[in-house]
């Protein structure tokens, strides 16, 4: 009779273990179709997703370096129509819904002080919209001086954070390296699952690799030729080792780049955050762009640079603390 020593019991056991992965992606797959707007907008909470995606579009358009007069016409249509439907559907007040309203209405006062005739079908879109609001105000995107925007860094942690914003305008003056590795150094007192510190940062200086990285994320169109630098995030895949621990990665990477974010803002450097949600296809041209180790996942990329003298953000208006906070006792 054959002995099956431990040895061998681990070797079958391993066996399994890609049996294993391969059964917890497929329920991060299904909960992912089911719960995920990928499908369509069926629910409340995915119809509201879709609403914010798209009126955040408007307001980057807004706060754009040179905004183009007419910008977005498909999307400011598409979104009226979201915001209708969900009226009609689920009624108001839904502090986002309203806000996107507010945008839609900033768009038109924004088009009537530049002298833009905006084309009959959108002005009929907004006298529908009329019939669905009464008393609707304008929201009004975030102006700075360079001086104002930079004045809580020393502030309280509450003023400095709350200082903090996605800035897409940038002035020709060039970020030293010095500076962001200081930047880079202040960061990495992040936490990290038990210390594996996977997050690795790359850092692209040179113009033309800078928008071939850019071109390929493609969320920065209007301000992306203006950033001096871009800053990869990725996290590296090799120091973890649990069957569980598939998604740690991009936790400790948004952690680390939440830190990296007020480490820059510290440091008077401009910043906005870019996804990485690619495709296969997209990941790999811009792995081979990179140089960077098929071993590392993608987090997040940022274009930096120091703003100009009078500069535009997007309001970005959260959610009420009491509405995202859930307490349980």
């Amino acid at each position: 009779m054959k002995i099956i020593t431990k040895k061998k019991i681990k070797k079958y056991l391993s066996l399994l273990i890609p049996l294993i992965i391969i059964w917890d992606y497929f329920y991060d797959y299904f909960r992912f179709l089911k719960y995920s707007g990928v499908l369509g907008f069926n629910k409340k909470q995915k119809m509201i997703g879709a609403i914010i995606a798209s009126y955040h579009v408007v307001e980057k358009g807004l706060t754009m370096p040179d905004t183009r007069l007419g910008f977005g016409k498909d999307n400011l249509t598409d979104l009226i129509d979201k915001c209708i439907y969900f009226i009609q559907k689920y009624g108001l007040p839904e502090p986002q819904v309203e806000h996107a309203i507010a945008v839609i209405f900033e768009y038109k006062k924004f088009h009537e002080l530049n002298n833009f005739v905006l084309s009959n079908d959108i002005l009929n879109k907004y006298q529908e919209l009329d019939n669905f609001t009464l008393n609707q105000k304008l929201s009004t995107q975030n102006h700075f001086t360079n001086e104002n925007y930079f004045e809580s860094i020393n502030s309280s942690f509450p003023l400095f954070s709350e200082s903090r914003k996605s800035i897409r305008d940038y002035s020709d003056k060039e970020v030293s390296m010095d500076i962001l590795q200081k930047a880079v150094a202040l960061a990495q007192h992040a936490p990290s699952a038990c210390n594996r510190q996977s997050v690795r940062v790359h850092i692209y200086s040179d113009k033309e690799k800078v928008q071939n990285i850019l071109s390929l994320q493609k969320a920065n169109r209007g301000f992306g030729h203006l950033a001096n630098k871009v800053i990869i995030v990725t996290s590296e895949l090799g120091v973890y080792h649990g069957l569980k621990e598939r998604n740690a990665g991009f936790v400790d990477g948004g952690i680390f780049s939440m830190n990296l974010l007020y480490s820059l803002h510290y440091y008077k450097i401009a910043a906005c955050s870019l996804n990485c949600s690619f495709s296969m296809q997209t990941e790999k041209k811009l792995r081979k762009v990179c140089n960077i180790n098929k071993s590392e996942s993608f987090v997040l990329i940022i274009s930096i640079g120091y703003p100009p003298d009078n500069f535009k953000s997007a309001l970005s208006v959260r959610y009420p603390m009491e509405y995202i906070c859930n307490i349980h006792e």
